[in-house]
């Protein structure tokens, strides 16, 4: 379209697959997993140093996690709400063509 855009309806589905792929892999991996306890790491500073890291560490990608999902959900949308509005256009157009009228032509 020269004046106007266009929209790749299967790019914009592929990227919200994607995105939610993505999201539920880290998901499923919780970071406060990998904190272990003094007993294991031998050293009581090491082992709250590392609790605490990943404390933080998970909070983030817990924002990540939730910030992918919610753009994953607005690809989705948005994806939907093309294709809504190429399908009204379109049979809007389709009404047009069936439903002639009276002939523009002069007399």
């Amino acid at each position: 379209m020269a004046d106007g855009y266009e929209v790749d309806l299967s790019a914009l589905r592929a990227a919200a697959d994607g995105i939610a792929r993505t999201v539920d892999q880290v998901a499923a991996h919780p970071v406060r997993s990998l904190a272990t306890g003094a007993g294991v790491l031998g050293h009581d500073r090491l082992a709250g140093s590392l609790t605490a890291f990943s404390g933080r560490w998970h909070d983030g990608v817990t924002h990540l996690v939730e910030d992918g999902r919610s753009a994953g959900e607005h690809l989705t949308v948005a994806a939907a709400a093309y294709l809504c509005s190429e399908d009204a256009t379109q049979g809007s157009l389709d009404d047009v063509l069936r439903r002639p009228g009276p002939d523009p032509a002069p007399r």
